[in-house]
């Protein structure tokens, strides 16, 4: 057996080309589709299914273009969820100030995350076992934390006359469990961190890492539903 010596030395540089997987070029796809502006990616795996996820992200409103060996994807930003109010408070130049009186207290905050779908065909959904919104909290409310779903005008329409929430229903993003075109709104609680006042590392809110999990969580019903949608009308 021929005997290997490795010798320590200098930091090594340079580049490696690695193959393209088809896993991986699906996802960069995906995410790339997901975001805000620009974003390259180089070493794509082009196979059939690969091509047909890129289909897909341009039916949802994403630019795909090649570039060469490289592929540059203008992303439809198309599911985006932002925390809107910590603690009951909406504006965010406080936010900070409360966050550290609170872990200075030992204590913590809830908040408030909206998630906004926009791009969503009309005809999703279905009017009773599989509604769209019904779908669409009980995923947000299998979140951690969360305490709180409202899907579009909400809580809202409780103070409403008939006449005006049949116009913002004309407007809302599901209607009768199904899809209308319009953007889709849901309003995620998430309650204050449980765990304070005992040893260890406590976030004093759990809801500011909760607004990409609700994006996640939106991803994956309207995927489901577009599935659903194929098998049922294609």
């Amino acid at each position: 057996m021929t005997a290997l010596t490795a010798r320590p030395g200098n930091a090594l540089s340079g580049s490696a080309a690695i193959p393209g997987d088809k896993s991986c070029s699906h996802r960069a796809l995906t995410l790339a589709a997901m975001a805000e502006g620009e974003s390259i990616i180089s070493n794509l795996n082009i196979a059939e299914d690969v091509m047909r996820t890129m289909r897909a992200v341009e039916a949802f409103g994403a630019v795909v273009e090649q570039d060469g060996e490289r592929w540059r994807v203008r992303g439809a930003a198309w599911i985006v969820a932002t925390v809107t109010a910590i603690g009951g408070e909406a504006d965010p130049a406080r936010w900070d100030a409360m966050l550290g009186a609170a872990k200075a207290d030992g204590d913590s905050l809830g908040a408030l995350v909206e998630c906004v779908a926009t791009g969503v065909p009309a005809g999703w959904g279905a009017p009773v076992y599989a509604k769209l919104d019904a779908e669409l909290a009980a995923a947000c409310m299998g979140i951690n934390a969360v305490k709180a779903v409202e899907i579009g005008e909400g809580f809202g329409t409780t103070v409403m006359a008939g006449s005006a929430s049949r116009e913002a229903m004309a407007t809302s993003g599901i209607d009768g469990g199904i899809s209308s075109g319009q953007p889709i709104v849901v309003r995620v609680g998430f309650k204050p961190t449980s765990s304070i006042g005992i040893g260890g590392r406590h976030d004093p809110c759990v809801g500011i890492r909760g607004a990409p999990v609700v994006e996640a969580m939106v991803a994956l019903v309207l995927a489901d539903h577009k599935l659903l949608h194929r098998g049922q009308c294609s």
